[in-house]
């Protein structure tokens, strides 16, 4: 670890301004003993972890690589840095922004850019419609997502890789999941061209998929880049923390002062040999005040002085005491010493031979210990801070200007409305017969979440969701209740979290014309304060995210 102390110096060498000496000092010398030899190397050792893990942070915020071998390189780097850090300081925030690097970084090297546009035909038009305008995912939801997989699996990166790819591939395959029905109602929403039936219409499904999730994946890079840099960010700004915290407590162990007493043993009581001998401190820097370590030996064979460990340092950490006779330029005695705190004893023989070191008294006192106030734990909670109703309007608007079908949609906290109708020609050839002015509307009802949650607890909410319309020939009405808090699906008894109604004259035998029940969820609590999540409760076409911020509340 000679390089963790090696930093931790390095981050404080303009006030030590002697670096080298100072590392010799503490990791080989030995210049320093007891509780304060273990306070320095320890503190020492901290600082460098502190300023490794800041510079890692920036390192990696402002650079990006696509290299797999870079990007293996970096992320073994990372591990072991997060690892060595988080071990010391504890840290969530610092673990959870390393792992998105280490993630983040590789998903997004597989992004191939001249995918950023597709334009797919027939079912694969259909295909696209659904994923990007029937039944999108925002850039905010799946940042989201990213976000708290990372959090959920910061120590197994290849976990996390795992079901963010997961997640990914789920996305693209909702769409073939749906009965042939819903798969044709989209298609004559879309408004596209399409010709396919309901025997092979899933024949091209692989190809279709591989298709759109490297299209998917080249705009998935801003939410990935942005997850990615969130993370690091509050990464940055703990290891800030812990580098001011780590310094702090390396400037107190600095600033103490050690008393010096250098104590004549004379062979005689009474007869002591050394008085108005020179005695010097060695050896010291070209840059310190010689005056400053020397002194005159007094009568009675005792000389007291002090100086601080951080004085001591900067004056190249002297580790002998040298006395001179008067008009003699080379010592007569030389009696090396390690330095304690509080109080340092060099103890000088009369014979001119060196003592051993004489061990610094254990304090004792008779005093009873004072028992020390135990402080209130500090109690913490998601509290919500913001909240952000969701109805699409940019789909609304773009289905509204092709003139063929009129949609609206309305959001506010528990409470959500759609309505659809088709306002394109009567048709009589498909059966049953595609009418103009046939239409659906839904309502959505959901009980408010609690504005304060605290980590462990179960939230319950319940819901009803219906058709207020339902004058439907050739078209399906569909609506759909859901609510999510980040990865953390709300279910109900059976372990249900999507919950749809469906209404058709095709396929009659197949509709729900209304639904509701309660369903809850255990609220994960924060990593670190100032952490925000989000509660989605909505369905297709609108919702709110309720924003909620990790807060002491006690």
């Amino acid at each position: 670890m000679i390089a963790a102390f090696e930093a931790g110096f390095e981050a404080i060498n303009s006030v030590v301004g002697n670096t080298g000496t100072a590392v010799t000092a503490i990791t080989l010398g030995g210049q320093y003993e007891g509780a304060l030899a273990e306070a320095l190397g320890s503190g020492s050792q901290h600082l460098g972890l502190a300023l490794a893990a800041v510079q890692t942070c920036y390192d990696f915020t402002y650079s990006f690589s696509d290299d797999q071998g870079k990007l293996g390189t970096l992320s073994n780097l990372v591990k072991n840095i997060a690892n060595n850090a988080v071990g010391y300081f504890g840290s969530a925030a610092l673990q959870v922004g390393f792992a998105g690097v280490a993630v983040f970084d590789v998903v997004l090297s597989t992004v191939q850019s001249d995918m950023m546009e597709l334009k797919l035909e027939n079912l694969g038009g259909v295909y696209q419609y659904y994923n990007d305008v029937e039944s999108p995912r925002s850039v905010k939801e799946w940042r989201r997502i990213f976000i708290s997989i990372l959090r959920e699996n910061a120590d197994d990166t290849e976990t996390a890789q795992q079901l963010i790819n997961q997640e990914i591939d789920s996305f693209c395959d909702r769409f073939w999941s749906l009965d042939y029905g819903k798969v044709k109602e989209i298609a004559a929403v879309s408004g596209l061209k399409y010709s396919f039936d309901e025997r092979q219409w899933t024949k091209d499904r692989e190809v279709l998929t591989q298709q759109y999730r490297g299209y998917l994946m080249a705009h998935l890079q801003a939410p990935l880049t942005s997850a990615r840099n969130y993370l690091l960010n509050q990464a940055m700004e703990q290891a800030q923390r812990e580098f001011e915290k780590q310094l702090l407590a390396m400037q107190k162990e600095l600033n103490k002062t050690v008393k010096v007493q250098i104590i004549e043993q004379p062979e005689k009581a009474g007869e002591y040999k050394y008085e108005g001998y020179t005695v010097r401190f060695a050896p010291i820097s070209s840059s310190a005040d010689a005056k400053s370590w020397t002194g005159k030996m007094p009568k009675g064979g005792e000389m007291n002085t002090s100086f601080t460990v951080l004085g001591h340092m900067q004056s190249g950490s002297p580790n002998r005491l040298e006395l001179y006779p008067a008009g003699k330029d080379s010592p007569e005695v030389t009696v090396s010493f390690k330095v304690s705190y509080p109080t340092t004893t060099i103890l000088i023989s009369s014979s001119g031979k060196e003592k051993p070191e004489q061990q610094p008294p254990i304090e004792s006192s008779t005093e009873p210990s004072a028992v020390p106030e135990t402080k209130p734990k500090p109690e913490y909670a998601w509290v919500l801070v913001e909240t952000i109703n969701e109805n699409y309007q940019a789909n609304i608007d773009n289905t509204n200007k092709g003139g063929v079908y009129e949609v609206s949609a309305s959001a506010s906290p528990g409470s959500y409305t759609s309505t659809w109708k088709y306002i394109g020609d009567t048709d009589t050839y498909p059966d049953p017969d595609q009418i103009n002015g046939e239409s659906f509307a839904t309502q959505l009802t959901f009980s408010v979440p609690p504005t304060v949650i605290k980590g462990g607890e179960t939230v319950s909410l319940s819901f009803n969701l219906a058709f207020t319309d339902d004058n439907l020939s050739y078209f399906d009405g569909t609506g759909s209740a859901r609510a999510d808090w980040g990865n953390v699906k709300f279910t109900n008894a059976a372990k249900k979290s999507h919950f749809e109604i469906y209404s058709s004259v095709k396929y009659s035998s197949k509709s729900v014309k209304s639904i509701g029940d309660t369903i809850s969820a255990v609220i994960p609590a924060g990593y670190s304060e100032g952490d925000r999540e989000e509660l989605w409760i909505g369905g297709t076409g609108y919702g709110t995210y309720f924003v909620y911020e990790w807060k002491q509340i006690s």
